[in-house]
């Protein structure tokens, strides 16, 4: 009977679906976030490793997991570990592109809206006994008619594309690469180069990984260049944005507003530690972008579909375009 050990932070439900969809012939260790050394001797038999979060990942690990023939991280970011020092060991590293697409897209237009309509705000009014529709419409705005500029066009930006364009709305976008003629005209959009993207959008939002080419791409050269009524969406990795230049811009009114499923430091929050917590014109949500019922399911479901695709050899790198393998690093 082959191991998989599952590493990280998963709720119960997910556990039990682990546990449930399980494969004949394979044995599930769900162990948590163990230690350096205790990581170490568990995953020393193990055949497949799964991975959620940061779970530490020393070189020992590697050197003594002599079977192991898959990393499979849950999600689709991998920026929370060492791709170098993994494709060291030229140990496959795959994670679950497009399967939070639905989930992150959607986020990102509740957060826009939350952003435009006040929702929050006007909320706590009404909690409290205050009828504050005339106060807030001033600063009340519609999706209908906005030019939205997307950074990074995958599974996820292609996703809000659509939906904004629903709501009324135009759309460009800039990405690396370029989709093709046939791709634009289908979806809708216009490329155009990011500086131009940053200072004529309406709403700007991010969809980018974390790389070292992205890391604080919004800065304060950046927010100065948007338009004042502009609003920022940032439902991708903390780190693109600079929060101190964006809390500069925000309390100038440089831009009108931000919306943010993610923090540059994720595990010490607070209105003491970060100042952006005391502004009215941000709206913050804690990465919860892809953390839906319906997600669960699906993202087990292609974890274990991706370690079968490994086992049975029906996953070769020139094949599959949803995944992410790492070779040796020269």
């Amino acid at each position: 009977m082959k191991t998989i050990v599952i590493a990280g932070n998963y709720n119960e439900k997910a556990i039990q679906m682990f546990q449930q969809l399980c494969p004949a012939g394979f044995r599930c260790e769900i162990v948590g976030v163990p230690g350096d050394d205790e990581l170490i001797s568990i995953t020393e038999n193990a055949d497949y490793l799964f991975l959620r979060g940061r779970v530490n990942i020393p070189d020992r690990l590697l050197e003594n997991a002599k079977k192991l023939r898959l990393m499979q991280k849950w999600g689709a970011g991998f920026d929370q570990y060492n791709m170098e020092q993994i494709g060291r060991y030229n140990i496959p590293f795959m994670n679950c592109a497009g399967v939070n697409s639905i989930q992150v897209s959607e986020m990102t237009v509740a957060l826009i809206l939350a952003l435009y309509r006040r929702i929050l705000p006007v909320s706590q009014d009404m909690k409290q006994g205050i009828w504050s529709k005339e106060r807030y419409l001033p600063d009340c705005r519609t999706i209908h008619g906005k030019l939205v500029g997307i950074v990074g066009i995958g599974n996820i930006g292609r996703r809000v594309a659509k939906l904004v364009q629903a709501f009324g709305a135009r759309v460009q976008y800039h990405d690396a690469f370029r989709l093709s003629p046939e791709q634009e005209q289908d979806l809708g959009v216009t490329y155009i180069d990011f500086d131009t993207l940053m200072q004529t959008s309406d709403i700007v939002t991010l969809h980018v990984p974390l790389l070292p080419s992205t890391e604080h791409l919004i800065n304060r050269a950046t927010l100065a260049a948007m338009k004042p009524s502009a609003v920022l969406i940032n439902a991708a990795r903390g780190e693109i944005v600079s929060e101190t230049d964006l809390y500069e811009a925000l309390v100038n009114q440089t831009i009108a507003g931000a919306a943010l499923d993610v923090l540059e430091d994720e595990e010490h929050q607070s209105q003491a530690t970060n100042p952006l917590f005391t502004l009215s014109n941000v709206v913050i949500t804690p990465h919860m972008g892809a953390s839906t019922d319906e997600v669960l399911q699906a993202m087990v479901e292609r974890c274990y579909e991706n370690m079968l695709g490994v086992e049975h050899g029906t996953i070769k790198p020139e094949l599959y375009q949803n995944y992410r393998f790492f070779t040796q690093v020269s």
